[in-house]
C-alpha cells in the first residue's frame, strides 16, 4: 500500500476489517511520523582562517537538533562522529544545551605537520536526513568546509630548515659521501616553550623563495624545496619566507665538507688505504669516489703531487695535509 501526499509530522493509519463468514469486525491503528527534513546545523566555530587550538584540536560548535550526529572530517581523513542528545534525556552521553547549542574539541592528526588544515562538518539525524552546506554543479552535496590555521604564528620565535624531516643539529649538512641527492627541505616555524623545549610547525611552501650561495661546487633547490648538490660543495641555502607582502624572514642551511684531511675513503683514518684510493682516482677519476678533498697540498689541483704529499705524510715527514 502506498501512502501519497503525506505532510511532515505525526500520522495515524487506521485499518478496519470484517469477517465474511461471521460478520466480525476489527479496527487497528498504527501511529508513525514522517520526517524528510534535514536537521538544523548552524556553525559558530570554526570560521575560515581561524586558528586551531594550541593542543592540536579544533573546537566545533554551533546549534543543531536533539539526537543528531555531527560528522567531522579533517584533511579528507577518517570521519569522527558525535551524537548530541536532548538536555532532558536522562541517559548518558553528550547533551545539547536548552537552546540547542553543542561544542566538541576534535583532534587534528599530526597538527603541526602543516600550516593549515581543512575541516568538513555535516549533520545526520536518526532517519538519515543529512544537512549539507551546498551542492556542486554535478549535484554532489558539499559539507561545511573551512581551513583552520596554525596558532603558533603568534608565539613564533624563529624559522629553521628541516632536511628530510629533521632539523640538523649543527645547522648544516655534510656534502661528503657523493654530495646530496633529492633531500627534501622544509621551512618550519619554531616555538620555544617555557621549559626550553621546541615545537616545530610547517610553513606553506607557497610563501618560500629558495636561493643557493656556493663558494665551491654546485647546488640547486627546486621550487618545492628539493636540494641537490655535488660532493665537496661549500656554501649555504637560504629560504626567504614572505611573512607579509614584500616583507621576508630568512632561514639558512650550511653546506659543508666536514671530513678529516686525507681521509679519502671515509673510514675516519689516514693510512695507506687512502694512498691506494688516490692512486685509483688519478687513473680513473670518474670511476672512483673520494670522501674528502684530494688537493692535499692546496695548490688548486689534484695530481701526482698530492700523491707524493700523502706519501711524505705517511712517512712522518714534516708535511701538513689540507
Amino acid at each position: 500500500m502506498t501512502l501519497n501526499d503525506l505532510t511532515e509530522g505525526g500520522h495515524v493509519l487506521t485499518i478496519k476489517g470484517q469477517s465474511d463468514a461471521r460478520g466480525d469486525r476489527f479496527t487497528a491503528q498504527y501511529a508513525f511520523n514522517v520526517d524528510t527534513l534535514a536537521p538544523r546545523l548552524m556553525i559558530q566555530s570554526p570560521l575560515n582562517g581561524s586558528p586551531f587550538n594550541a593542543d592540536g584540536t579544533v573546537t566545533v560548535s554551533g546549534i543543531t537538533d536533539p539526537n543528531v550526529t555531527i560528522h567531522v572530517r579533517i584533511d579528507g581523513g577518517a570521519e569522527s562522529t558525535y551524537m548530541f542528545k536532548s538536555p532532558l534525556d536522562p541517559s548518558a552521553g553528550m547533551k545539547l544545551t536548552a537552546d540547542g547549542w553543542f561544542s566538541v574539541d576534535v583532534d587534528i592528526p599530526d597538527a603541526n605537520s602543516a600550516p593549515a588544515h581543512e575541516v568538513e562538518i555535516w549533520a545526520v539525524d536518526a532517519n538519515g536526513n543529512t544537512t549539507y552546506w551546498a551542492e556542486d554543479v554535478d549535484g554532489n552535496m558539499i559539507p561545511y568546509s573551512v581551513e583552520v590555521s596554525q596558532p603558533g604564528y603568534g608565539r613564533l620565535s624563529e624559522y629553521a630548515l628541516m632536511v628530510d624531516g629533521a632539523v640538523p643539529e649543527a645547522g648544516g649538512i655534510s656534502t661528503l659521501n657523493g654530495g646530496v641527492t633529492n633531500a627534501q627541505l622544509t621551512v618550519v616555524g619554531v616555538i620555544v616553550e617555557s621549559d626550553g623545549s621546541k615545537t616545530f610547525f610547517a610553513i606553506d611552501n607557497a610563501y618560500v623563495h629558495w636561493r643557493t650561495y656556493v663558494a665551491e661546487g654546485s647546488a640547486s633547490v627546486s621550487p618545492d624545496g628539493v636540494l641537490n648538490c655535488d660532493i665537496f660543495t661549500k656554501g649555504f641555502v637560504e629560504a626567504q619566507i614572505e611573512v607579509t607582502t614584500g616583507a621576508f624572514r630568512t632561514a639558512l642551511l650550511a653546506l659543508a665538507v666536514d671530513s678529516m684531511p686525507g681521509d679519502l675513503n671515509g673510514d675516519n683514518k689516514v693510512n695507506t688505504l687512502d694512498l691506494v684510493r688516490l692512486q685509483k682516482y688519478l687513473l680513473d677519476p670518474d670511476g672512483t669516489t673520494l670522501f674528502a678533498s684530494a688537493d692535499l697540498n692546496a695548490d688548486g689541483s689534484v695530481n701526482g703531487k698530492d700523491l707524493v704529499h700523502l706519501k711524505k705524510y705517511l712517512l712522518f715527514e714534516n708535511v701538513e695535509l689540507h
